[in-house]
């Protein structure tokens, strides 16, 4: 070909480059469309041209090369020429991109590679290969690309784990293109033990699909010990086993284990997105309430998806390259024998491992359990360890002497009873209690300038980011859930029957009961147990009349007006006690729906566009707060608000690492209990002592309530006030006693006071009271117990009706 062609061709490909890279950034808006195409220009312009001058002097030079030197030094140098070609239109695509030298010298080795393994005649020579081999590298370097243009919360890796991406696709690249029958001593070895072969191919893709499985779920598979590689293995090859003794064919079941495992960890990767905890036991319990927040989130990929994505490709490409073979009828029924007794022998050896193991589960971040453990092993120590295990030395008696010292207050019925108003607010937190951050204006003035007749401080949480009913549960009952295992949820394992609670307390003294949630009334399966819990009316979003949305929820300012709304048409004959769960401020925060009126400054301005979503939400709720007190102190009934944040959101890990000064996981429980503060406060229009509280655990908050409130109290109310006293916060990271020492949650079950508390709760939820209802039974009044096969009929129909609905209706889903 002559030098004119090979100009002519040369300019047309730096010319189509030119155009997408403008385009490109003209699309994206980087630069000057004009700036970067004349400098587009220009550059491969002067590439072009030198190439073709020099073609003649570098042909003379390779000759020379090729005469005086050895192989090596050879093919090293024009690896090297011709990676600056490659080298240059990478870098000049839009976007993101890795540069350097680093990245020279990979394109380099991979040219190396190339003509080095093409001199010794080790590539496959059809055209149709080569051509699929080379798309599949393509797309794995644009998945590269993508990784770092579009990741989840912005959060882009680290540029050396791009450098290592693309090394590693080099690599399989040059794998993918070799003709192994070309290798003389593997040839010999297949031709001589295909079988052989083949069972070792089949090993190596079942842990290329493990391999995948961690990868999506964000384990990396080298994260995990060794030893625990056969535990986790061993589930791939029930799955493909059982194919392959249906089928007889190995290819099909490889891609089936392959293909079911890699949905599981894309399933288990989002969720450890969205709230910072692997897919758990209990999770299944919660499967319609996690479909109906699912349609919310937005599913951009976070970067270990596509490095799991791309593991995912290459293990799909070598299980497609498996040559089938048609096993003999003797060998099915060896392979058939040996599968029945691998099955025979796994599940008790998986359950006998996870029961050694599950003591040394991380109980506040199940997440490390999994990357130690690996993700299928992990789920099956966390099964074993849901059963609440029964304290030490547990007996009702013994529960029973630990409350043996307290009564309960006796109601004469001249008791001032107020109004009562429970407001949890969904994922309503003051991020500044971790570390200090710039914002253009102040998010939560109005809570900040609150102080007449109001008492206010952090309470702590057991949960972050979700899993809102344990926040409910644990203000409700006074009932710590640390001592539950790991991920479970009383509202959809335990509550069964008639349970003791604060509502039946304010029931008890006369007060009607009614709940009000902003969203669908099926969520943790509230429309059966707040029932069972005391209220008497329970109203969903179906009962607000065209309200304002919020991105995809209910406003706050709509949900407090309907809690007006329902003050004004109470039944005036009774103290009204009304129990609120908002929706408004509920993930995920980067839908981009909303005008951000909240803007990160300093450090934060740019990369963290969720928090700024989060804090422009919580600051209308802010605002929502002044409508609902301002309304109330106008009213001459003594009213009393109650109002907390459920859990913290669940924002980029590293805008909190960037509060913090250090990685979550490197957190001392001291450090990482303010993940879990969230602000409340108790507000009268009647006058009240001023206080600030620096540190109260949710389980506490109630009775808490009702002893500033001057209101009767049972023996548990009394007995948790005085554990609060010692033990300001026991929640699920452990405890911090009266002086300010932090425990974990390892600890919790070496003090002798907490174990007291321990039985209690062991009682409440497994025993069902036994033996102990006078301790949560007010003196000289009936406790509301026992709700009516009519009251349970209705709510087993209006939430089918519910359900209903939901299928036919375009509600925003929560």
């Amino acid at each position: 070909m002559s030098n004119k062609k090979i100009l002519k061709k040369t300019w047309a490909i730096s010319l189509l480059v030119m155009l997408v890279c403008s385009f490109s950034v003209f699309y994206k808006r980087v630069f000057p469309i004009g700036i970067l195409s004349v400098v587009n220009m220009a550059f491969m312009f002067l590439y072009t041209y030198a190439a073709i001058t020099y073609m003649k002097k570098y042909n003379e030079f390779r000759a020379y090369l090729q005469t005086k030197c050895k192989k090596v030094p050879f093919e090293l140098v024009t690896s090297m020429f011709y990676s600056i070609g490659a080298f240059y239109i990478y870098t000049s695509t839009p976007g993101y991109r890795l540069h350097g030298p680093v990245l020279y010298l990979i394109f380099s080795l991979f040219y190396f590679a190339v003509l080095w393994f093409r001199k010794k005649g080790w590539f496959i020579k059809q055209k149709k290969e080569i051509i699929k081999y080379t798309v599949v590298a393509v797309v794995m370097v644009v998945i590269n690309d993508i990784m770092y243009m579009f990741p989840a919360n912005d959060r882009r890796p680290n540029v050396w784990i791009g450098y290592g991406f693309l090394l590693g696709i080099a690599i399989v690249t040059i794998l993918n293109l070799i003709d192994y029958s070309q290798i003389r001593k593997l040839h010999t070895f297949c031709t001589k033990y295909p079988k052989r072969t083949s069972w070792i191919a089949y090993g190596l893709i079942t842990f290329l699909s493990f391999a995948t499985l961690e990868t999506l779920s964000g384990n990396f598979v080298f994260t995990v010990l060794p030893q625990h590689w056969l535990m986790n293995m061993v589930w791939f090859f029930i799955l493909s086993g059982l194919v392959y003794v249906i089928f007889h064919k190995m290819k099909p079941a490889l891609l089936f284990a392959l293909v079911l495992m890699s949905v599981l960890g894309i399933a288990n990767g989002f969720i450890v997105l969205f709230r910072g905890c692997p897919i758990l036991p209990s999770d299944l319990y919660l499967i319609n309430t996690a479909m109906a927040v699912s349609g919310n989130y937005s599913f951009r990929m976070p970067f270990y998806m596509y490095i799991g994505l791309a593991v995912f490709i290459e293990t799909l490409v070598l299980t497609l390259r498996i040559k089938d073979t048609e096993p003999v009828k003797k060998e099915r029924r060896t392979f058939a024998l040996i599968y029945g007794l691998v099955v025979v022998l796994s599940v008790p050896t998986f359950y006998l491992n996870a029961s050694l193991l599950k003591g040394s589960i991380n109980l506040w971040r199940p997440v490390k359990t999994y990357r130690q453990y690996g993700s299928l092993n992990g789920f099956g120590i966390n099964l074993c360890a849901m059963k609440v295990q029964k304290p030490e030395g547990y007996s009702a008696e013994a529960a029973n002497d630990v409350l043996a010292g307290y009564t309960s207050d006796v109601v004469t019925g001249d008791e001032k009873l107020p109004n009562v108003i429970g407001i949890m607010c969904e994922a309503f937190s003051d991020l500044s209690v971790i570390g200090d951050y710039d914002t253009n204006e102040e998010v939560l003035p109005y809570l900040t300038s609150l102080q007449d007749n109001t008492i206010k401080g952090y309470a702590y949480a057991s949960v972050v980011g979700g899993t809102t009913a344990n926040s409910e549960y644990e203000f409700l009952t006074g009932n710590a859930t640390t001592f539950l295992p790991t991920g479970t949820v009383p509202y959809q394992q335990f509550i069964q029957g008639e349970t003791y609670s604060f509502t039946k307390t304010l029931r008890s003294l006369g007060y009607s009961a009614t709940a009000l949630h902003a969203y669908r009334r099926n969520t943790y399966r509230r429309e059966l147990v707040y029932p069972l819990i005391g209220f008497e009316q329970y109203l969903a979003q179906e009962s607000f009349e065209d309200p304002e949305y919020l991105r995809t929820y209910i406003t706050d300012e709509e949900d407090f007006n309907k809690v007006i709304e329902l003050y004004e048409n109470r039944d005036t004959t009774k103290p009204f006690f009304m129990w609120n769960v908002t929706m408004q401020n509920h993930s995920s925060y980067d839908t981009g729906n909303m005008e951000y009126n909240i803007k990160l400054k300093g450090k934060y301005s740019s990369g963290y566009e969720d928090a700024e979503e989060y804090l422009s939400c919580i600051s209308h709720t802010d605002e929502a707060l002044k409508t609902i007190i301002d309304y109330f102190s106008k009213q001459e009934e003594p009213t009393y608000i109650i109002f907390y944040g459920d859990h913290q959101p669940n924002l980029d890990s590293g805008f909190f690492e960037a509060l913090f000064g250090d990685d979550i996981e490197n957190l001392s429980t001291e450090d990482l209990q303010k993940r879990y503060a969230v602000p409340f406060f108790i507000w009268s229009n009647q006058e009240l002592e001023e206080k600030t509280v620096e540190a109260i655990s949710i389980n506490y908050l109630s009775s808490f309530f009702l002893q500033e409130a001057g209101m009767p109290m049972t023996a548990y109310n009394k007995y948790l006030m005085d554990l609060y006293k010692k033990y300001p916060i026991v929640n699920v990271n452990g405890y911090m006693d009266a002086d300010g020492n932090h425990y974990d949650a390892n600890q919790t079950r070496e003090n002798e006071d907490l174990l007291g508390y321990n039985m209690i709760v062991y009682n409440a939820i497994i025993e069902n009271y036994k033996g102990l209802d006078w301790a949560y039974q007010l003196q000289g009044v009936e406790q509301p117990m026992g709700v009516t096969e009519e009251i349970m009929n209705a709510v087993k129909q209006s939430s089918e009706q519910e359900d209903e609905d939901d299928l036919v209706t375009d509600a925003p889903a929560e």
